[in-house]
């Protein structure tokens, strides 16, 4: 599926990446995703910008492709045309733009109408997806912000380790298969198969988490739960990892738009 990435930094090619969301969302996710264009900048064309932001030439230029992706590019006619001749097209939203207070009424009625004109939307946060879904009747998906691996040196990881009472242990175990590359401790009253096992003690238990690599809290904060380990691991300046986190990498991102593109 050939696929077209049209974002908000494209008015000038010296800009391309300087708007951060553009950068994570948009340019590092085509580095890595052959199918997918992000060239849509006047300069590349080699057009002024006034003709090359027309209607008319941007619907000849993505006329070979699938889909269309647009990150806070609302150029609500174009879309409107994109999707009534028969082209898919997805909002990516990073930000409520839809919102106002968020955004002015102009940019808050451009976001609703591309909204509108879509067949899907994706969000990078469960916060914004229940949100949206109050006035969206399409399909929702989520794909977190991701980290490009060439700009960064990874911190080494080996030894993760997870403490609490056994009664929330249930949700660890779910996650084990998934930590198989990574040595796990468990500290808490019961032991966890699986995973190392040490015993709570409320004199000790700060020397045996400073013992691991890092503090592992499962899935992301339930906001009805307390932070209390959270708060620990902070106070002990320990890095602190979930599940989504242990894979942070861009390519996790091109993975989960090939499966959606597949869905609607």
């Amino acid at each position: 599926m050939k696929v077209a990435l049209k974002l908000c930094d494209a008015y000038r090619k010296e800009k391309r990446g300087w708007h951060a969301s553009s950068r994570i969302r948009g340019h590092w996710l085509a580095k890595y995703w052959d199918e997918l264009d992000d060239i849509f900048y006047p300069d590349y064309f080699k057009m002024e910008y006034n003709e090359f932001f027309k209607t008319k030439t941007q619907l000849k230029l993505l006329e070979g492709y699938d889909a269309i992706i647009i990150h806070k590019a609302y150029e609500n006619e174009l879309i409107k045309e994109l999707h009534d001749r028969g082209q898919k097209i997805i909002i990516d939203l990073s930000d409520p733009d839809y919102l106002l207070g968020f955004s002015n009424v102009g940019r808050a009625g451009q976001c609703l109408l591309s909204l509108h004109n879509s067949d899907a939307a994706v969000v990078n946060s469960v916060l914004l997806k229940h949100y949206l879904r109050e006035g969206y009747d399409k399909q929702i998906f989520i794909i977190p912000d991701r980290i490009d691996p060439e700009i960064i040196e990874p911190r080494k990881i080996e030894t993760l380790v997870w403490f609490g009472h056994s009664d929330n242990a249930e949700s660890l175990r779910p996650l084990l298969p998934k930590l198989k590359k990574y040595k796990v401790k468990v500290i808490s009253d019961k032991p966890i198969d699986g995973t190392e096992f040490v015993r709570y003690d409320p004199e000790t238990i700060n020397q045996e988490i400073k013992k691991a690599d890092a503090v592992f809290l499962g899935e992301r904060l339930n906001p009805f739960k307390s932070e209390n380990r959270w708060q620990l691991a902070r106070a002990l300046n320990m890095p602190i990892v979930t599940i989504d986190d242990l894979d942070m990498s861009i390519l996790t991102s091109v993975e989960q738009w090939k499966q959606l593109l597949t869905k609607i």
